[in-house]
């Protein structure tokens, strides 16, 4: 019998695993793929990146074009999604796609409707009814909203199931990880806050706060820093930002340091505890990569639970996480090991359950 054939789409640059979870997620799906050995399986980018190096040929990398060409089976679009012509071409010679989306829709949506630049990205209806989309869990209660948005039914809409292991944060220590674990950090009471602050579902007003509530009741020694990331060209409100961070008790935001997105590498060496908030995303890697290294993380996850969890914007309650989190030392190590280990093969894409999943949602997909 013939093996299906799949294409992966995969926004390939210079370090395009270290710079996107998107991509590293389309990585570990063409892996879990790939292993099973049910397909042929084949990394999808730009014609223009094969141009700039044909060696990628011999890499499991086909270009977008190539991939319509040669009428894969199935095309699934995690990277990047087929638009104009290249869609339409795929279309007529009967592959099937799909979407794959890791975002927030009604996030998106609401940042395009308030957004200072004329044009809008996602705020618009679209037509694609003869696509497919997948999403990612702790979207599921947005299934209607893209259905509506991308003009499909909402049967043609599957959740799937997320995946992350531990293989790209090896990649960013090169394989010298054992120095940013727990046990060996040196700096374990540092706080890294790294929420990117673009829209409401992630940002660090509630980690801030929590801070704030952790100086009034305990109050933090002059070697702890505490760490806001995730600043950008996109945040206008800088100024404000600054009156709120020097608003706080006399001498705290000496503790502070202030500065842009920075690799996980930086952020996991400089801070040994974690502050995290988000609303409807849920599942960040980030949770996990502090997680796989015994970090201390104060976080409100919906599925992760894990850590030194709180519930939604409840600050007192984080504030009280993080004194925990701070004599993390004293607690019971190897339960917070085996607890993270379990959360983290919920996820792996190594587990039969997740393998399981994908294999019927593509017999699915080929019996439409």
């Amino acid at each position: 019998m013939k093996k299906l054939s799949i294409g992966v789409t995969i926004d390939y640059s210079e370090g395009y695993l270290l710079k996107n979870g998107n991509n590293q997620n389309a990585d570990l799906l063409y892996d879990l793929l790939k292993k099973t050995k049910k397909y042929k399986v084949f990394k999808v980018i730009k014609l223009s990146e094969i141009r700039k190096n044909p060696t990628l040929k011999h890499k499991g990398f086909i270009s977008n074009t190539e991939a319509i060409e040669k009428k894969l089976d199935i095309i699934l679009c995690p990277g990047l999604s087929l638009q104009g012509d290249l869609y339409n071409k795929a279309i007529k010679n009967g592959i099937k796609l799909v979407d794959i989306t890791y975002g927030n829709a009604y996030a998106t949506l609401v940042q395009d409707l308030f957004s200072v630049y004329p044009e809008a990205r996602y705020l618009h209806v679209n037509n694609t009814d003869k696509k497919v989309k997948w999403t990612s869990p702790h979207y599921d209660n947005q299934l209607e909203l893209m259905a509506c948005n991308l003009g499909v039914e909402l049967s043609s809409i599957k959740v799937i199931p997320y995946l992350w292991k531990p293989k790209y944060l090896k990649m960013f220590f090169n394989n010298s990880i054992e120095h940013v674990r727990y046990e060996n950090h040196a700096h374990k009471k540092s706080i890294a806050i790294y929420e990117p602050n673009l829209n409401y579902t992630k940002n660090l007003i509630c980690p801030a706060y929590t801070i704030l509530d952790y100086q009034k009741r305990i109050g933090f020694s002059k070697d702890e820093k505490i760490y806001f990331y995730g600043l950008s060209q996109e945040l206008h409100n800088m100024d404000i930002l600054y009156k709120f961070l020097n608003s706080f008790p006399s001498g705290l935001p000496r503790q502070f340091v202030v500065d842009n997105r920075r690799p996980i590498k930086q952020i996991l060496e400089d801070s040994g505890t974690i502050i995290s908030h988000q609303v409807h995303n849920s599942l960040n890697y980030t949770t996990l990569e502090a997680l796989y290294l015994g970090l201390p993380i104060v976080h409100n996850s919906d599925h992760i639970k894990a850590g030194y969890h709180y519930d939604g914007f409840n600050v007192l309650e984080a504030s009280k996480q993080l004194e925990a989190a701070l004599n993390h030392q004293d607690s019971d190590l190897v339960a917070y090991r085996e607890a993270a280990d379990e959360e983290i093969w919920k996820y792996s894409p190594d587990n039969e359950k997740n393998i399981s999943t994908y294999i019927k949602l593509i017999e699915e997909l080929m019996d439409t």
